[in-house]
C-alpha cells in the first residue's frame, strides 16, 4: 500500500509475509503491511515505534518478529521492537542495542538468542562490535569478550548446520575476503580461511549439503565480481566455482526445492549508465545423482513447536537402492533415508532419523526440540535429496479455561481460576488488553479476585505464557466480558408526607449504594385508588389526589439488577382541614 525501498520482508508461521519500514528516498517509513497470498491481498500491521531502514528483522521461535536498528534521516537507531501477530500490535519492551547500527545482519541462532554483527555507525564509519539479544530475559550483551576480527558492513552471517555463524566478507575501507567463525557455546570468535576473491553486496546461501555458496558482488570501487566460493566446513576450505555469467550485486538468490540455486537480477554500476540486470541464472550445487534415483514426498502435514513428537511422511523411493553411504551428514548410514528439516528464516537444521520406513512411507524417532516457523523438508535417501517440501512447525494452540465468566457483584467479593492447557506447564496470566472493573485483578497464577466498586460490562483479553524453555515460552489468549450486576436496592426510609391540594410530597432517606443508577416510585393508595409518582432522588411528589382523603403512602428503589422492598406505610389526608369557617371569620 506504501512504496518503499531498504525494507525488510518476514514470512510468519501462518504463511503472512510481514513487510516492514524502508523508505521513500525522503524520509524513513513507520508503517508495516501484511500480505495474504491465499487472497492475494495487502492489510496493514501498525506502525512502528520508531521509523527505520536498513535495519534487520527476525522470525523468533515464540512466531513474534524482532526488529533492530536501522537509520532515520542523518539519525540511526539502537532501538528494537516487537511485533506480535497474534494481536497486530508493536512493542518497544524489549530493549535498545549497546551500540546504535544499520547495514548490519542478524542471525537467529539454535539457543533463541540472536546475533548482531556489524554494520554502519551514524558517521558511516564500519562498526567492530557484534552483540547478542536473549529474549528470555530481554537483555542486550557484547557477544563476546574477544573484539570481532573485522569492521565491515555489507558482510553475510550464515547459520551453519553445526550450529556456529560463518562471517563473510563486506567492506570497511577496503572490499574483504575474510571470514571468521562464531561459536555461541563458547561465544568466541575465530578467523579461518579467506573466501578466493574479496566481496561487498553478494549473497550467501546454505546448500542441501551443508556448504555455503558466496556468488557475485562488488570486489572493489566499480569492479563487479563474476566469480563465486563454495565454504566446505568439513574440510574448513573455500571452493573456487565456475563464475556467473554476469556480473551483479544487491542481487538475490534462492534455494530451490530441486536444490539449484536461482540468482537473480542485482545493479551493475561498473561502467557508464548504471544498468540493472534483468537477467537470471541458476547454480546446480552439485550432489551428483541421477534424477530416475530421486525420492519423492508426498506434502507434509504441520508439525507443533516442541519435542517428542514423530513424524510420518509418504512418498517414493524412500529407501536406498544400496546400503552404502558416506561423505555427507545428509548421506545414510542403510538404505533408510535421513530427512532434513532447515528453517527458512536462518537455516537452522534438524536430522530426523528413522524409527522405521518403506519405499513409501517413513515414520521418525521422536523428534528434539523444533521451534516454530516454517521448515524446508527434505528426504535424503543414500545422500540424495527430494525435491523438498514446505513444513509448517506451529506454535503450540495454548487455550484458556473457562471459555466465559460467571457474572460479578457490586461491592461484593468475586474469585475465578483461570487455566492454561495446551504447553507446558506451569502458566503465566496477564491481562493482554482491555481492562477489569475498579477492585479486580488478575494474578501471574490465574486467580481473578477482588471486589469491583464499579459495574457494567468489561471487555478483556487475557493471556497465558507457558514455561517452554529455548523456543518458548509459547502464550495463548482469551476474549473475556465480564459482567458486575449492581446489588438489589434496599428499601428506602420515610422520613415525612406533606399534604397539598389535590397532592402529597414525599420525603425519603436513598437505600445504600448498589452501585447503579437508581430510579424510586412513590405508590399512595385512597378510597379512590392507587396513584403514584417517579423520581430519581427525594422529594417525589403525587399528583392527582383527591382532597380530604386519607392516603396509605410507600416508596421503593429499582436499578439495573431489581427492584427492592417497600419503605414503611405513612398516612395522610391529601388536604387540611376545611379553611372555609376560617376565611368567613376573616370576612365579617
Amino acid at each position: 500500500m506504501t512504496a518503499r525501498t531498504a525494507h525488510t520482508a518476514t514470512l510468519l508461521p501462518n504463511g503472512r509475509v510481514l513487510v516492514v519500514g524502508g523508505t521513500t528516498g525522503a524520509n524513513a517509513l513507520a508503517s508495516a503491511e501484511l500480505y495474504d497470498s491465499t487472497t492475494k491481498t495487502w492489510s496493514e500491521a501498525g506502525n512502528l515505534n520508531t521509523a527505520r531502514f536498513a535495519h534487520t528483522a527476525i522470525l523468533l521461535p515464540n512466531g513474534k518478529v524482532l526488529v533492530v536498528g536501522g537509520g532515520h534521516s542523518a539519525n540511526v537507531h539502537a532501538s528494537a521492537e516487537l511485533y506480535d501477530p497474534a494481536i497486530n500490535h508493536w512493542s518497544n519492551t524489549v530493549g535498545s542495542l549497546i551500540t546504535a547500527r544499520y547495514n548490519h545482519t542478524a542471525t537467529l541462532l539454535p539457543n533463541g538468542k540472536v546475533l548482531v554483527v556489524g554494520g554502519r555507525d551514524s558517521g558511516n564509519g564500519a562498526l567492530f562490535a557484534s552483540e547478542l539479544y536473549d529474549p528470555a530475559s530481554n537483555i542486550w550483551s557484547s557477544a563476546s569478550d574477544d573484539v570481532f576480527p573485522d569492521t565491515r558492513y555489507g558482510h553475510t552471517a550464515t547459520l551453519l548446520p553445526n550450529g556456529k555463524v560463518l562471517v563473510a566478507g563486506g567492506r570497511n575501507i577496503l572490499w574483504l575476503s575474510s571470514t571468521v567463525l562464531y561459536n555461541p557455546s563458547n561465544q568466541t570468535w575465530s578467523a579461518i580461511p579467506n573466501m578466493n576473491a574479496p566481496r561487498s553486496g553478494f549473497t550467501a546461501t546454505l546448500l542441501p549439503n551443508g556448504q555455503v555458496l558466496a556468488a557475485g558482488g562488488l570486489k572493489a570501487e566499480g569492479s563487479l565480481s563474476t566469480t563465486d566460493d563454495r565454504y566446505d566446513p568439513m574440510i574448513n576450505t573455500w571452493i573456487s566455482g565456475s563464475g556467473l555469467s554476469t556480473g551483479r550485486y544487491f542481487h538475490t538468490a534462492t534455494l530451490l526445492p530441486n536444490g539449484k540455486v536461482l540468482v537473480a537480477g542485482g545493479y551493475d554500476d561498473s561502467s557508464a549508465p548504471v544498468s540493472y540486470p534483468a537477467s537470471a541464472e541458476s547454480y546446480d550445487s552439485g550432489l551428483g545423482f541421477v534424477t530416475f534415483r530421486r525420492p519423492t514426498l508426498n506434502a507434509v502435514d504441520s508439525l507443533t513447536a516442541g519435542s517428542g513428537q514423530t513424524l510420518s511422511l509418504t512418498g517414493t523411493l524412500l529407501t536406498g537402492d544400496s546400503e552404502a553411504s558416506g561423505g555427507s551428514t545428509s548421506s545414510s548410514a542403510n538404505n533408510q533415508p535421513v530427512i532434513q528439516l532447515r528453517r527458512l528464516d536462518n537455516n537452522a537444521e534438524v536430522s530426523v532419523l528413522p524409527a522405521g520406513s518403506s519405499a513409501t512411507s517413513f515414520i521418525s524417532r521422536p523428534l528434539g526440540l523444533l521451534a516454530a516457523g516454517q521448515y524446508r523438508l527434505t528426504a535424503f535417501s543414500n545422500g540424495i535429496p527430494s525435491v523438498s517440501r514446505l513444513a509448517s512447525v506451529l506454535a503450540p494452540a495454548l487455550t484458556i479455561s473457562p471459555s466465559l465468566l460467571p457474572a460479578g457483584t457490586y461491592n461484593s467479593s468475586y474469585n475465578q481460576t483461570l487455566s492454561g492447557a495446551g504447553g507446558t506447564a506451569s502458566y503465566a496470566f496477564s491481562v493482554l488488553s482491555g481492562s477489569l472493573p475498579a477492585g479486580m485483578a488478575l494474578s501471574p497464577g490465574g486467580q481473578l479476585t477482588g471486589t469491583p466498586s464499579e459495574t457494567g460490562y468489561f471487555n478483556f483479553t487475557a493471556q497465558a505464557a507457558d514455561s517452554t524453555a529455548g523456543i518458548g515460552p509459547f502464550s495463548g489468549q482469551q476474549s473475556y466480558t465480564l459482567l458486575v450486576n449492581a446489588l438489589t436496592p434496599g428499601a428506602p426510609t420515610l422520613l415525612k408526607l406533606v399534604p397539598g391540594i389535590g397532592q402529597m410530597r414525599v420525603l425519603f432517606t436513598p437505600p445504600a449504594d448498589t452501585g447503579a443508577p437508581l430510579i424510586y416510585t412513590v405508590s399512595c393508595t385512597g378510597t379512590d385508588g392507587t396513584h403514584t409518582g417517579t423520581g430519581g432522588s427525594s422529594p417525589i411528589t403525587v399528583t392527582l389526589l383527591t382532597n380530604n382523603v386519607s392516603y396509605s403512602c410507600s416508596v421503593k428503589a429499582t436499578n439495573s439488577a431489581a427492584t427492592g422492598a417497600s419503605s414503611d406505610i405513612m398516612v395522610k389526608v391529601a388536604r387540611p382541614t376545611d379553611l372555609t369557617p376560617i376565611l368567613m371569620l376573616l370576612l365579617d
